[in-house]
């Protein structure tokens, strides 16, 4: 019962023991190949009569819930008792059983398990320990009483407070000001509130006081936008950090980190609310105890795609110096955008197609007319008014994947609309997906691994989930389809690789975060109460630049901005910070 594909992967990893490994303990190719997840290898085992009870597939399945709950849900832990009660219904085995092995797992250390704040919780080990090395190597930037800079603060407070030249407001001094005083600081605010200007002051400052300037991002478009608006180099995390693919492409390691960290005195990471447990660890491994960090985002955005909540567990740990940005700028006011976006946080109702404005609706009583409306505007109405191009600069956003308004119908009827069949153009069929030369696609995981030119010649690795490209060739005799990536990198994949792919005329609402478009067509209608909340309709509309056009039924509107539903991330990182922040700061003080 094992596919041909699968069946190679396994004789090629395990050769002439291949039999007796599947015979006693099949779930070991969850971990040994790639591919083959819990379900796969548990329907392997079953037919193989594996017993149902045995210790292999509990602690299987331990694995396959923990790891699963981090990876779709964001937990780095679970409580005790969910946990048991989950995998009993998983593997439908009465909790006893299940119970009776953990203190075993705990042993072979394939799961933690802990107590904190009188709550009994497990881990899957890859996050605990991420935690800890987070919550350790932040509190000592956070408690380094090293940290020094020849800046004179008060005389720079006192040439931004005279500049003629940009009106700072107050919390924009404040937060420059801490930028010099504190060892990490955190500035968050919406849309308009100015945290560019911030950013670029600080380089300044900086920059003519002859420190070394880091700036950074988790993705390549916030990346490359923040190069844009500062004239100073930008690099994706992963890229300051020289990642290196490891074990067929599933790992990586760093080229820089705690043996050979980056040589900075501050590093500012834009749009911060991205930025998962993990990647945050790396990060940090990858810096000196003695550079000064500036988180910067809107703490009001979904959380990162990556287990954790790392910005917020930051804040809410009452240690960071953490600036609010409230006011926003004149420039700004005249954009509805801007205004409906900060209205929509506060719970009041959009301002709706005031005249020579960027923020419009449309109304739709039902998802097929929303549909049929929604692909008339992209390929026809908004690009002819706007003299926009609909492929380039027109993001369709919607809150699912699934039903006439979802990413997967909507992608074939832009498809169809935007970039039809013809005599001269090639295409290839994937599965249920046809791929077109000249369709807008999207990467959907990462693969550190593929290999990429740039228009200038440069050659590197990586292409990341989230990443947006053109198809520019299809070549069917060699079975290669080419992708330019961000109008730069260009990628080779063969068909086997387009699960890699997917067309992206209309993605999720959280697949763009930290990505921007000049202009946002939305949606609405009905969806799952869990999904359709503020947070995802705000964040929504902060993605475009120039124009918001909503499409559908104002009675989901108002439901969203009314569900504040936000759900909750099981994190602990805020009270190993504390934790760690007593200890070191115990240390300095007995010294």
């Amino acid at each position: 019962g094992i596919p041909m594909g699968q069946s190679q992967k396994i004789i090629k990893e395990y050769g002439d023991e291949t039999i007796s490994r599947i015979e006693t303990n099949p779930y070991q190719l969850i971990n040994d190949i790639w591919g083959i997840g819990f379900k796969t290898a548990d329907d392997i085992a079953l037919k193989n009569n594996i017993d149902e009870k045995s210790p292999f597939r509990i602690k299987a399945a331990f694995k396959y819930y923990l790891s699963s709950e981090a990876n779709q849900n964001g937990n780095c832990y679970m409580p005790y008792e969910e946990t048991i009660y989950r995998v009993s219904r998983l593997i439908n085995i009465e909790q006893e059983y299940i119970e009776d092995l953990i203190m075993e797992m705990v042993l072979e250390n394939t799961i933690i398990s802990d107590e904190v704040e009188g709550k009994k919780i497990l881990y899957d080990p890859y996050y605990y320990n991420s935690e800890l090395k987070v919550a350790g190597l932040f509190s000592k930037i956070l408690t380094n009483e090293e940290i020094k800079t020849n800046i004179n603060c008060e005389k720079e407070i006192e040439r931004l407070k005279n500049s003629e030249k940009i009106k700072f407001a107050d919390e924009q001094i404040e937060a420059i000001k801490s930028s010099i005083l504190e060892n990490i600081l955190v500035i968050t605010g919406g849309p308009g509130t100015g945290k560019t200007t911030i950013i670029n002051e600080i380089v300044n400052i900086y920059t003519l006081n002859g420190h070394k300037v880091i700036l950074t991002a988790p993705t390549g478009r916030a990346a490359k936008r923040m190069e844009e608006s500062t004239n100073h180099e930008a690099k994706t995390i992963h890229r300051l950090l020289g990642y290196m693919p490891v074990d067929s492409g599933r790992g990586m390691i760093f080229d820089h980190n705690e043996e050979n960290p980056l040589d900075a005195d501050i590093i500012i990471i834009d749009e911060s609310s991205m930025i998962d447990l993990v990647l945050l660890e790396n990060l940090l491994k990858g810096i000196q105890s003695e550079t000064k960090i500036i988180f910067v985002g809107d703490i009001d955005q979904l959380p990162s795609v990556g287990a954790g909540n790392t910005l917020k567990d930051i804040i809410n740990s009452k240690l960071v110096k953490t600036i609010r940005l409230h006011k926003i700028f004149r420039q700004s006011e005249n954009s509805n955008i801007v205004v409906n976006a900060h209205r929509i946080n506060s719970g009041e109702y959009p301002i709706l197609n005031e005249k020579g404005k960027d923020f419009f609706f449309i109304p739709a009583n039902n998802n097929t007319l929303t549909q049929k409306t929604l692909l008339s505007l992209v390929a026809k109405r908004l690009p002819e008014y706007y003299n926009i191009k609909n492929i380039e600069d027109i993001q369709v956003l919607t809150p699912m994947k699934k039903s006439e308004i979802g990413t997967t119908e909507l992608n074939k009827k832009l498809q169809e609309v935007l970039n039809p069949k013809r005599p001269s153009t090639e295409e290839v069929v994937y599965g249920d997906k046809v791929f077109r030369e000249y369709d807008k696609v999207m990467q959907i995981r990462n693969n550190y691994t593929k290999e990429f030119k740039t228009k200038t010649g440069q050659e590197g690795l990586g292409v990341f989930n989230g990443d947006f490209g053109i198809i520019t060739e299809i070549d069917n005799y060699d079975n290669i389809i080419k992708v330019l990536f961000d109008n730069d990198r260009f990628v080779e994949y063969t068909v086997k690789e387009l699960d890699e792919l997917s067309l992206s005329y209309a993605i999720t609402i959280h697949k763009s975060q930290g990505s921007e478009f000049p202009a946002v067509v939305i949606p609405l209608g009905p969806g799952p109460y869990m999904l359709m909340t503020r947070n995802l309709i705000y964040t929504a509309i902060t993605r475009a630049r120039k124009l918001v056009v909503l499409v559908g039924s104002l009675k989901y509107l108002q439901n969203m901005i009314n569900n504040t539903h936000i759900a909750k991330r099981n994190s602990t990182l805020s009270y190993r910070i504390n934790e760690y922040y007593n200890l070191y700061k115990g240390i300095i003080d007995v010294n």
